[in-house]
């Protein structure tokens, strides 16, 4: 859970709040509530031991999140001008809420794949 929510915070790229999620995910594997388990041979079980190897690789990538905005020229969004919100904003959808409609045939009859015209 707490790596797809922050990957999903780095697609929207919103680092600092991934490197929250990453910071948060380090602490429940510091205290065992996460990645601990012990393998029997007819089970998995869950035990409460520090997954450090877990802790380490999440805290280096909530470090990396926030260093991120301090080492590029990278701002979050909320920190553009609305002149630079409107240059990226998206072209309306070219349907603009409208339904496609097809030609319609002259037969009822649907053609075979060997007959259908071809353009």
């Amino acid at each position: 859970m707490f790596l797809a929510a922050g990957t999903v915070w780095i697609i929207e790229r919103r680092f600092r709040i991934a490197g929250i999620w990453f910071a948060t995910a380090s602490v429940f594997a510091a205290l065992g509530l996460v990645h601990g388990y012990r393998i029997d041979p007819t089970d998995i079980v869950s035990v409460l031991v520090p997954a450090t190897q877990w802790a380490l690789g999440y805290a280096l990538l909530a470090g990396l999140c926030f260093a991120v905005p301090l080492i590029s020229d990278y701002r979050e969004s909320s920190s553009m001008s609305s002149a630079e919100r409107e240059a990226v904003d998206l072209p309306e959808p070219a349907l603009n809420g409208t339904s496609v409609s097809f030609p319609q045939t002259e037969s009822t009859e649907q053609p075979s794949p060997a007959t259908f015209p071809r353009s």
